[in-house]
């Protein structure tokens, strides 16, 4: 029903300015006033979250142990995304890229690696430090390649330190194939 914020003892139109929201683990908690009963009344409404929709709340399905919560977050792990694939879901897995960095070291948590990278995780040729292989590495490595021609201003060092993917000593077709395994993810 419609509330009439002019029932009871206000005469002012701010009865519906009367709320307040808490959430916890089960959801949101609503307190509110309504005219509803043709008086001023307080309503409580509490939500529980039951995000696999089986009728039971997950605060409750995952205290009781019928539903897998690795993580201890109160949210039934069917609920949670697996990132990599690997069966483990986001919270639970140690390595959610699957690129074999642990979380707590990689720098690029969600950038499933498809070529070499650093120790940190960082792909092999990421110069922009964005932690994908993009335009602008495609860019720097073809200046790299060209090194020597004209106009063409790549330091060697700089070169061999983000494109040198045998490291033979040398930026040439050889790299070239494994930049194009870490641009176009494509092995």
């Amino acid at each position: 029903p419609v509330c009439d914020s002019h029932v009871g003892w206000t005469d002012r139109d701010t009865i519906g300015a009367h709320y307040h929201m808490v959430s916890s683990d089960r959801g949101p908690s609503i307190a509110y006033a309504a005219t509803f009963n043709g008086e001023q009344d307080i309503y409580f409404l509490r939500f529980d979250v039951d995000c696999d929709g089986n009728g039971i709340a997950d605060v409750d399905e995952t205290a009781d142990g019928s539903a897998d919560d690795c993580n201890g977050n109160f949210v039934p792990d069917v609920c949670e995304s697996d990132l990599d694939g690997d069966g483990l879901v986001h919270g639970c897995d140690s390595d959610v890229d699957n690129d074999g960095i642990p979380n707590e070291l990689d720098v690029c948590l969600f950038a499933p690696l498809v070529g070499p990278s650093d120790d940190d995780g960082r792909p092999f040729s990421d110069t922009n430090r964005n932690c994908a292989v993009d335009l602008t590495d495609y860019a720097r490595f073809r200046n790299c390649l060209a090194a020597g021609g004209p106009g063409v201003d790549a330091p060697p060092e700089t070169c061999l330190s983000v494109f040198d993917y045998n490291d033979d000593g040398h930026v040439d077709l050889r790299d070239a194939a494994g930049f194009s395994v870490a641009f176009t993810g494509d092995p």
